[in-house]
């Protein structure tokens, strides 16, 4: 399990394996009650897991609440780092949380196909998470203020897409060249095999295939466009 690769559980793990067994000299007796500790062990870590979704709920809430109030004032020492350890916390968990959908997903996908939809609707939540802007280098320094962050981002987008004012060349009174009439029957006549075969050759064979997986060397060798 991808949730299980945390060097902390591993160990914890290794610890309750290697506990000795007291009073039992049969080795089949005391691989077994390794195993029950084990499991115990395996009980006992999956427990501290079942108030997730209410502990990312908390986080979220937190997190929102804040930055709701930083586009309206700004937040205190205190509050930002609230806000940082909380949205750090958040991250965490919705990663944890991601990869116990991930191994659970891989059992139900074989019992319910495309319907299992919550473990994709997690992965594209996650995702949106990862993607968000932390903070931003303003005027040389670091900045994680959000609204700060808004009014840069606004700011680099404005310049960047609007329009400066000056007088713009004007298309009136030009004459473009024109195809005759003879030129533009040409283009509209079907493709003759020749045509088709020097496209195909002038192309690599090793270019990457087309939707129906066969690349251009496919075509050269099996569909009798043989060259000459």
């Amino acid at each position: 399990m991808s949730n299980f690769i945390y060097s902390e559980t591993i160990n914890n793990l290794s610890d309750v394996w290697a506990t000795p067994i007291q009073n039992i000299n049969r080795k089949d007796c005391v691989f077994r009650n390794k195993l029950k500790c084990v499991k115990n062990a395996l009980r006992n870590w999956s427990k501290s897991y079942n108030n997730l979704d209410g502990d990312i709920e908390v986080l979220k809430d937190t997190v929102t609440n804040l930055e709701l109030k930083a586009e309206t004032c700004n937040l205190s020492d205190s509050e930002k780092i609230l806000w940082r350890e909380s949205r750090k916390k958040w991250i965490e968990k919705e990663r944890v949380k991601s990869c116990m959908l991930k191994q659970k997903a891989r059992v139900k996908w074989t019992l319910d196909g495309d319907e299992n939809t919550n473990f994709f609707y997690s992965v594209i939540k996650r995702n949106n998470n990862v993607c968000n802007i932390r903070g931003l280098m303003i005027n040389g320094i670091w900045n994680d203020s959000p609204t700060d962050i808004k009014n840069e981002v606004f700011r680099h987008f404005k310049s960047v897409f609007e329009e400066p004012n000056g007088v713009r060349p004007s298309m009136e009174d030009l004459n473009y060249p024109c195809l005759s009439h003879e030129d533009a029957t040409i283009l509209e006549v079907p493709f003759d095999e020749k045509e088709i075969r020097d496209a195909v050759f002038d192309c690599g064979s090793s270019k990457a295939p087309g939707p129906d997986g066969f690349n251009l060397g496919f075509y050269k060798k099996n569909l009798g466009f043989d060259k000459g």
